[in-house]
C-alpha cells in the first residue's frame, strides 16, 4: 500500500501528506485529551491551559531567535479579531467534546473547506459555477445526514459545532491576510498569547487547581501537541497541495473512532459514518475544481490593451 502511494505521488506531495495525516491524528489525539479533562475542569480552563502552556513553549525558541523580529506586527487588530474568534469558537468546540461523540463532533468539522467555499462565494465575490453549487449542496447534505435535525437523535450542541466552524472559515480568511506579512512564529505568539489572555478571566471564575503533577504533566502535553499539531499543519500545506492533502483529511475520522472506542468505549454510529464520507468527497470535488479553476486563470495569457 505505502508502495503504491509511494509511486504515485511524487517526494514533495507524500512528504506533504505525511504532515498532514499528522496533523489529523494530533487533533483526535487532543479531541480525547480535551474530552477527559473536561471531566475535572470547565472547558473555559481547559482553553487557557491549552493556549498558556502552548505560548510558554515557544517563548524559548522566540527568545533565541529574537524578541523583536518576531513579536512586531503591523497587524495587531487582526490578531486581536483571530484569537477572539479562536476563544469563542474552541469554547463551543471543546463543549461539544462533553455532551455529544466526539466521532459525530469531528465529522461536523469536516464541512469548513465547504463553509469556506461558500463564504468566498459570499464576501470574496468568487464565481462559482453550477458543479460547484451542486457538489456544496451534496456537502450540507451530508452535514444534515449526520446531525439529523427533527429525529429523536438530534442535538442542539451540534448546531455549536457548526457555528464554531463557520468562525473558523472567518479564521482562514484572516490567516490568509496575515500570512503576507507575518511569520508563523509570530501568528504562533499572538494566537497563544492573546487567546491564553482573553480566555484567562473565564479560567479564574470557574478555577480549579490540578492536583497533581500528574495532572500538569498532560496539561502541558496538550499545549506541546498543540504546538506540533500547527507545525504540522504548516509543513503539510507547503510541501503539499491542497487537491491532494484533502481526500486523507478522512483519516482524522479514523483516528478519531479508533481513540474514541479505545478511550470512552464510543462506537461510531452509521449515520455519522455515512454523512462524514458525502461530506469528504463533496469536499474533494469543491477543491479539485478550483484548483482546475485557478489553472486556466494562470494559463491564459493576458489581453492586449486596444
Amino acid at each position: 500500500m505505502s508502495q503504491d502511494l509511494s509511486d504515485a505521488l511524487p517526494a514533495r506531495q507524500l512528504l506533504g501528506v505525511s504532515f498532514f495525516v499528522g496533523h489529523t491524528f494530533l487533533i483526535s489525539v487532543m479531541a480525547a485529551m480535551i474530552r477527559e479533562f473536561a471531566e475535572s475542569f470547565h472547558v473555559m480552563q481547559v482553553l487557557f491551559f491549552y493556549n498558556a502552556f502552548a505560548f510558554l513553549l515557544l517563548l524559548p525558541w522566540v527568545l533565541l531567535k529574537g524578541v523583536r523580529s518576531h513579536i512586531r506586527t503591523t497587524k495587531l487588530r487582526w490578531h486581536f479579531a483571530r484569537a477572539v474568534l479562536g476563544v469563542i469558537s474552541l469554547a463551543l468546540y471543546f463543549y461539544a467534546f462533553t455532551v455529544i461523540p466526539l466521532t459525530e463532533a469531528r465529522a461536523i468539522a469536516l464541512t469548513g473547506p465547504l463553509i469556506s467555499s461558500l463564504m468566498a462565494i459570499a464576501f470574496l465575490k468568487e464565481r462559482a459555477g453550477l458543479h460547484r453549487w451542486i457538489a456544496l449542496l451534496v456537502g450540507f447534505a451530508g452535514a444534515l445526514i449526520i446531525i439529523r435535525p427533527g429525529t429523536a437523535d438530534f442535538s442542539v450542541v451540534s448546531l455549536l459545532v457548526v457555528i464554531a466552524v463557520f468562525m473558523w472559515s472567518v479564521i482562514d480568511i484572516i490567516i490568509k491576510k496575515l500570512s503576507k506579512s507575518e511569520s508563523t512564529t509570530t501568528q504562533l505568539f499572538w494566537l497563544t498569547g492573546l487567546m491564553g489572555l482573553f480566555s484567562a478571566p473565564a479560567a479564574a471564575y470557574v478555577w480549579q487547581t490540578p492536583e497533581s503533577a500528574t495532572m500538569w504533566f498532560w496539561l502541558v502535553v496538550l499545549g506541546a501537541i498543540f504546538l506540533v499539531n500547527v507545525c504540522c499543519v504548516f509543513l503539510a500545506l507547503k510541501h503539499g497541495d491542497v487537491t491532494v492533502l484533502m481526500p486523507f483529511d478522512f483519516m482524522g475520522m479514523v483516528f478519531t473512532a479508533i481513540i474514541a472506542y479505545i478511550a470512552f468505549q464510543e462506537v461510531i454510529e452509521p449515520w455519522t459514518l455515512a454523512g462524514s464520507i458525502v461530506i469528504v468527497i463533496s469536499s474533494v470535488y469543491v477543491a479539485q475544481r478550483e484548483a482546475v479553476k485557478a489553472k486556466t486563470l494562470h494559463a491564459k495569457p493576458p489581453q492586449s490593451e486596444v
